[in-house]
């Protein structure tokens, strides 16, 4: 148990390079009297967590199913996947439909999202 914990460490040390990216506001990215932001910086912040091996293990067939360059941009997909996800289900009267063949369609359920829905 001991080594996987170490494993895990190690996994959230070596991704510190590549942690998904968030846009700042530009007042955000400097103030008076503070230090200057690195032009490379500007317009992200870092963001660490953990990942079980299981969820890390989806994390890189992903990166390569979807032919991305890193792990980040996993990510990034992802969250623009989310938002629309969420955005849309909070229409009065949107649902997100699957077509699995000619004349067959399917509701998605997100079971697992409590969305509220704009009125």
């Amino acid at each position: 148990m001991a080594g996987k914990a170490a494993s895990m460490s190690a996994v959230a040390v070596e991704e510190v390079s590549t942690l998904p990216v968030i846009d700042v506001l530009p007042e955000q990215m400097t103030s008076k009297g503070s230090a200057t932001v690195p032009q490379e910086r500007i317009g992200t912040r870092p963001v660490q967590f953990n990942l079980s091996e299981e969820a890390y293990g989806k994390l890189v067939e992903l990166k390569k199913s979807l032919g991305v360059a890193s792990k980040t941009e996993v990510f990034r997909l992802g969250l623009a996947v989310l938002s629309w996800v969420v955005e849309e289900l909070a229409e009065k009267d949107h649902k997100i439909v699957a077509k699995r063949g000619p004349n067959n369609y399917v509701e998605l359920a997100f079971p697992f999202l409590h969305i509220r829905k704009k009125h």
